[in-house]
């Protein structure tokens, strides 16, 4: 199940907003990374649903980048590319998502310690559980 954040990763790849293991990586981050960079990170989601098999994770991107106005047009194209989509199954590992929703537009949370600006963005999802 923790592999729908791969899944999240490819499509923002596929979307031609970056490029996985160039500038958008999964579930980490460091300082030696590269100034502009694109995170996925799991985070808290919804209780998953009562009667059906599916589970709601939530997730978060992180977007650092040099130059002010590239990242927060960086940010934007993320949430262009995530938000409202609607069933399909994503590549990676095949899960199949029903819905991905922005929680709230990207928000500017300042700069790093090496003076790059930073935006997150959190999303919920619901994904058909395996059987």
């Amino acid at each position: 199940m923790s592999l729908y954040i791969e899944d999240i990763a490819q499509k923002l790849d596929d979307d031609s907003v970056g490029t996985v293991a160039t500038d958008i990586f999964v579930g980490w981050q460091t300082e030696d990374m590269p100034e502009a960079v694109i995170v996925v990170l799991e985070s808290t989601g919804l209780s998953p649903d009562r009667y059906l098999p599916t589970a709601r994770p939530g997730f978060q991107i992180y977007i650092r980048n040099k130059s002010y106005a590239a990242g927060a047009a960086k940010a934007q194209a993320v949430r262009n590319s995530l938000h409202q989509t609607l069933p399909g199954t994503l590549v990676t590992s095949g899960n199949f998502f029903y819905y991905i929703f922005a929680l709230q537009e990207p928000i500017y949370i300042g700069r790093d310690e090496q003076e790059r600006h930073e935006w997150t963005i959190n999303f919920v999802s619901q994904v058909r559980i395996p059987s």
